[in-house]
């Protein structure tokens, strides 16, 4: 998974591969580049596997473009070192501005998982939603688990929004966690994204 230019100096190696795992499941075409084309490449596969309706598709769309402003402000395409140098920049110092700009994206990915719109989503709504992404139920409920901290069968849009800004944070580093490390590579907030790349 060697990238094709140089990362910033100072990004720890597995926090890179998580980013780029980030980076490779919205690329659904495997350009390596990601346009806002792409992105809508990407929400049309909800679009198919859901048998969605054009106006529900729509705000699929809207959440993905929301997240690729964030990565890549007044840009009309991004590359994967980019990517992950703008995700790293993001992250750190964060103002309440960006935050919030995350939370709107994550929101609206919320709502587009939570089908039955009673602002908490099950864990078949989160398995369905998954499964598109070719993960296992093994995957799925580990990551589930991990979110649903009251072991009540749901998780709420908060807790759906925490466990996505911890995809971003270094606990892993700090612990010592390495890459070829089974059990840091399977913890619940690792598979935001997906099996680490």
């Amino acid at each position: 998974n060697d990238m094709e230019q140089p990362l910033s100096k100072g990004i720890p190696a597995f926090w890179a591969r998580k980013v780029g795992t980030m980076f490779s499941n919205i690329d659904v075409t495997n350009s390596g580049v990601l346009t806002k084309s792409a992105v809508r490449s990407a929400a049309g596969r909800f679009k198919k596997y859901y048998n969605m309706e054009d106006e529900d598709a729509e705000r699929i769309v809207h959440a993905y473009y929301m997240l690729f402003h964030i990565m890549a402000p007044h840009k009309d395409s991004i590359t994967r070192e980019e990517f992950i140098n703008t995700v790293w920049r993001a992250s750190f110092g964060k103002t309440e501005a960006t935050l919030n700009r995350y939370k709107n994206a994550y929101s609206a990915i919320f709502d587009v998982i939570e089908t039955a719109k009673k602002g908490r989503m099950s864990f078949e709504e989160f398995k369905s939603y998954w499964h598109m992404q070719k993960w296992n139920d093994s995957l799925c409920e580990a990551t589930f688990k991990w979110m649903d901290k009251e072991n009540n069968g749901y998780v709420t849009k908060e807790q759906f929004n925490d466990m996505a800004l911890a995809y971003y944070d270094l606990d892993d580093i700090v612990d010592g966690v390495e890459a070829d490390e089974e059990d840091g590579l399977h913890t619940g907030y690792n598979l935001m994204w997906g099996p680490i790349a």
